[in-house]
């Protein structure tokens, strides 16, 4: 535990769209940040099949801070749901669609990931292993 965590700042609330200009700008918004954090993941998907761990774990600092991005353009979606579904609900559609191409492309991300950490799991029994046998043949003295 952190005895002395970093100053949070306090949740802002989420701007809602109360005409259609705010609508279509909080809908590009959304679709920028799930296209460029999409980029980022993608991008890391390639370097982790790739075996290239240390430039995937670069991305994080990008990741984490589009993932912020895509936190905050959701809330303001939540908060402007009613007027979009009343004013815009074409609009609104788009966006499910997107998301829903958004989230099968997080799932595949998700997929590697859990791939690779089984693989390094398995690499690190396997070296582990050899050395606990040869440890025990050697107390054993039948090596």
């Amino acid at each position: 535990m952190n005895q002395n965590p970093l100053p949070r700042e306090a949740p802002k609330a989420a701007a809602s769209a109360s005409t259609p200009g705010d609508a279509r700008k909080l809908a590009e918004n959304m679709m920028d940040v799930m296209s460029a954090l999409l980029g980022v993941i993608e991008r890391e998907t390639e370097l982790v099949r790739a075996g290239m761990l240390r430039e995937a774990m670069a991305l994080e600092p990008q990741k984490t801070d589009l993932s912020r991005r895509y936190v905050s353009a959701v809330g303001q979606l939540k908060a402007s749901q009613k007027y979009l579904s009343q004013t815009a609900p074409e609009l609104l559609t788009t966006l499910h669609r997107h998301h829903d191409t958004f989230r099968a492309m997080l799932q595949i991300n998700l997929t590697v990931l859990a791939t690779a950490h089984a693989v390094s799991e398995s690499i690190i029994r396997g070296v582990r292993r050899p050395y606990r046998c040869w440890e025990y043949c050697a107390a054993a003295s039948r090596c």
